[in-house]
């Protein structure tokens, strides 16, 4: 089934490692740096969820394309146009805020810190918002500002490091 292969997938990009400490900026960069690494997507984008009081790795994630899935047919009836190409990307946040609740079985709270190497999107904007994440810290900003958007309303501290 569809949700068998995912969980599959997902399951693949967990990246958990317990009683790790990140206390200074450059540890949190070479972090997100090493966990891009291992993204087959274009944008080699990572995210860490840390401890707000400890320094601790909670979770971790980055963007790939769900290989399970295969090629996906694009056509367009106006012009004819025919082509295959991977399958739209898991974006790293949702990969790591999944992997912690899967392994937490809780949501996370107000004093935990999503750190990004680009500012999350307006649908991870979305997610983050809901899943009730407070601080977000990233590297590069996105292509456009519609997550910022929605995380500054929603009252969510952001800043670029």
């Amino acid at each position: 089934s569809t949700v068998a292969r995912y969980k599959a997938d997902l399951s693949k990009k967990s990246i958990i490692s317990p009683n790790i400490i990140l206390h200074t900026e450059v540890e949190i960069k070479d972090k997100l740096q090493m966990i891009s690494t291992d993204s087959n997507a274009l944008k080699k984008q990572a995210t860490i969820l840390l401890s707000g009081k400890t320094g601790t790795l909670l979770s971790s994630g980055y963007n790939y394309h769900p290989e399970s899935f295969g090629q996906v047919n694009h056509k367009n009836t106006d012009t004819y146009e025919y082509r295959e190409r991977l399958p739209r990307p898991m974006h790293s946040e949702v990969v790591a805020i999944l992997d912690y609740l899967k392994t937490y079985k809780r949501f996370p709270d107000e004093k935990m810190f999503l750190y990004t190497t680009n500012l999350p999107c307006a649908g991870c904007a979305e997610i983050i918002n809901l899943v009730g994440i407070k601080n977000i810290r990233y590297v590069n900003d996105f292509d456009n500002n519609y997550g910022e958007l929605i995380l500054l309303k929603s009252g969510i501290d952001i800043k670029k490091f």
